[in-house]
């Protein structure tokens, strides 16, 4: 059995995403939303994005440690423009990770 690796701490910003309506996946702003996402997630700035089932909304994890950037990168997402969505944002310090993943160093 591996144990849980502590990685040197950083900072990741949950953003739970809440729609104000249903948006489809043909529609165009869906299409420049997930544009926007996998930009960042090319460039190391978010570590995944996903539905959340059951709710109308989503969630990003968005490296950074800090929460004004994280909030004004979050503010440039076409679903945020549009008003379409909005956001909470939840500051964790990551402390352990499992061994396995790129995140345990």
């Amino acid at each position: 059995m591996l144990a849980a690796r502590r990685p040197r701490s950083f900072v990741v910003f949950i953003s739970l995403l809440s729609y104000s309506r249903e948006i489809a996946d043909d529609d165009p702003l869906h299409r420049a939303h997930v544009a926007f996402v996998v930009e960042h997630i090319n460039a190391s700035r978010f570590l995944s994005a996903g539905k959340r089932p059951g709710i109308n909304g989503g969630c990003l994890i968005v490296y950074g440690d800090d929460e004004q950037e994280t909030r004004a990168l979050l503010d440039q997402d076409p679903y945020v423009i549009d008003g379409v969505a909005t956001y909470e944002l939840h500051h964790v310090t990551v402390s352990l990770a499992d061994p396995k993943s790129s995140l345990a160093g």
